[in-house]
């Protein structure tokens, strides 16, 4: 890189110095000093004396000549150099300003230049370019001074929220539309909800039944992405639990439903086409199981049918990370999941993410699973508001075989971090037939009642 080339103001940076040492009020020289960095200088004199002038008012006091040599971060003859700037009579925020919009200059040239180096060799070059406006974004948002927020605008914007949050319109939060799942968690808006469970633990089970009751009330527009069917099977599966018959029967013995079947299927086919601007379901093979591919769905279908209200992403794990990273490393969870976060952030969607445990924590001797049992935890719980699991419901053998006949299985929706939600742990049913979540009530079992203990056995807690 041709560093003469870079954006600069020789004569702005030398201005903005001078200002320091005005003999300006203590209160505005910090004040200005907060809202530089060393990168917003280019002349190296400049950015040693900016270097000094921290320090003195570190120390509480004004910057000037014989202060500032005094940190001996810039010599008496380079201070003479900065004082023969031109006089001006702008105010010190619009030289920061200036100032500001050239470091931003070079920092995207900068960026440019690695962009286009990196490319030359990518094997993932959405992923790539995602990642790059992403540091142009962080760039853009460092680089700018920004307005003060208003207190009263933040009052009142936060006093109509609580007036809707429990609203069908509420702009804080996204309803899945099933009374056992509102009724103890929020999706909140530009924020992750994490649900993890084993493989084959009713991950996508349980994403399909909300999916299919946020279809229903056709009040919000839904982009469910799966790389573990293709889109046809999902639809089948959501059909499926619709009709309450088996997947396989629904797909291999048709001719063996039922009027009332039949006319259910109808029905929910009917149901889908209506809702097409609000339903929008990726399979595999239908879209790239990556931050970029999903990014740029979801920036289309906002772009054609308008703001979408909740982001299903199933699951974390499978997702292809750039090239740099090891696939399923703790790295390339981090870049995933905070790209999801990114994602939902800047659509104000909320965003639901299937997660996988480890093969350890899925073992039988073991009880309730714990952060420790996700790969890549730190950043799951620093990035997820919330992170709820699911689980087969545990009880003595003997019982266990008498629930396992029962059409409904239990199954434990609790919660081992949360952030502004109140902690779960709920029974849910699963209902074997169709694979669909149900509300559970709990057999009566008169042989087993003194056994059927529904704290989890071998609960490591």
């Amino acid at each position: 890189m041709n560093v003469q080339n870079l954006p600069n103001d020789l004569p702005l940076e030398r201005t903005v110095i001078k200002k320091f040492m005005s003999g300006a009020k203590m209160d505005a020289l910090q004040a200005w000093a907060t809202m530089l960095e060393d990168d917003d200088f280019y002349d190296d004199q400049c950015k040693r004396a900016f270097a000094g002038i921290k320090v003195c008012l570190m120390r509480a006091r004004t910057p000037d000549i014989g202060t500032l040599c005094a940190t001996k971060y810039i010599l008496n003859s380079e201070i003479t150099n900065i004082m023969s700037a031109p006089v001006s009579t702008a105010k010190m925020k619009q030289h920061i300003e200036l100032l500001k919009e050239y470091a931003m200059k070079r920092a995207v040239i900068y960026y440019a230049e690695e962009l286009q180096g990196k490319m030359l060799g990518s094997t993932t070059p959405k992923d790539d370019a995602i990642d790059m406006v992403s540091k142009l974004n962080a760039v853009c948002q460092k680089k700018s001074i920004g307005n003060l927020m208003s207190t009263r605008k933040t009052v009142y914007d936060t006093l109509q929220m609580l007036r809707e949050g429990n609203s069908a319109d509420s702009k804080l939060r996204v309803f899945f539309n099933v009374d056992f799942m509102d009724s103890c968690l929020l999706a909140f808006r530009r924020e992750v909800v994490v649900i993890a469970a084993n493989s084959g633990g009713g991950k996508t089970s349980l994403g399909l039944t909300c999916l299919l009751n946020q279809v229903l009330t056709g009040q919000q527009r839904i982009a469910y992405f799966c790389n573990e069917s293709d889109t046809t099977k999902l639809m089948a599966k959501l059909f499926s639990q619709y009709v309450g018959c088996s997947f396989v029967k629904l797909l291999l013995h048709s001719d063996e439903l039922t009027q009332d079947e039949l006319s259910r299927l109808k029905e929910v086919s009917e149901l889908m086409e209506k809702n097409e601007d609000k339903i929008h379901l990726y399979g595999a093979g239908s879209y790239e199981h990556t931050v970029a591919g999903i990014t740029s769905v979801v920036q289309e279908i906002q772009e054609q049918h308008g703001q979408i209200d909740m982001i299903y992403v199933d699951y974390l794990q499978d997702m292809t990370p750039p090239s740099e990273y090891k696939p399923e490393s703790a790295d390339a969870i981090a870049y995933n999941i905070q790209g999801i976060k990114n994602l939902c952030q800047r659509t104000n969607s909320a965003c639901c993410v299937l997660c996988q445990i480890n093969r350890d924590a899925s073992k039988p001797d073991v009880g309730r699973y714990t952060m420790s049992c996700l790969k890549g935890s730190s950043k799951i719980e620093n990035v997820a508001s919330i992170v709820v699991f699911l689980q087969k419901a545990k009880f003595k053998k003997d019982v266990m075989k008498v629930i396992d006949e029962q059409p409904v299985v239990p199954i434990w929706f609790y919660t081992d971090k949360t952030r502004d939600q109140e902690s779960i742990f709920r029974t849910f049913g699963f209902l074997k037939k169709c694979a669909k979540f149900v509300n559970y009530t709990a057999p009566s079992i008169p042989r087993y009642d003194a056994k059927y203990n529904p704290e989890p056995v071998n609960d490591r807690r």
